[in-house]
């Protein structure tokens, strides 16, 4: 995935690959998220999930965002 992220940042300057690279990372940390909260079975930590994947889709959007100003500077 860091490869991805310097190729297609630095070499390349692919906005859809980089928001690839981030929806796998979200699906990455959401999986291992569920994992842990699954055992519990809660209603609690799946609505602590569901913020957290709103959360991780908005700082990719505003890192998205910024890469996108960085190139058009």
């Amino acid at each position: 995935m860091a490869s991805f992220y310097f190729f297609y940042k630095n070499i390349r300057r692919d906005l859809f690959m980089l928001s690839s690279v981030a929806l796998s990372g979200i699906i990455t940390a959401t999986s291992f998220l569920l994992k842990v909260v699954i055992k519990d079975l809660n209603i609690e930590g799946l609505l602590l999930v569901a913020i957290l994947i709103v959360g991780m889709g908005a700082g990719a959007a505003f890192w998205l965002r910024k890469i996108q100003k960085e190139w058009k500077a």
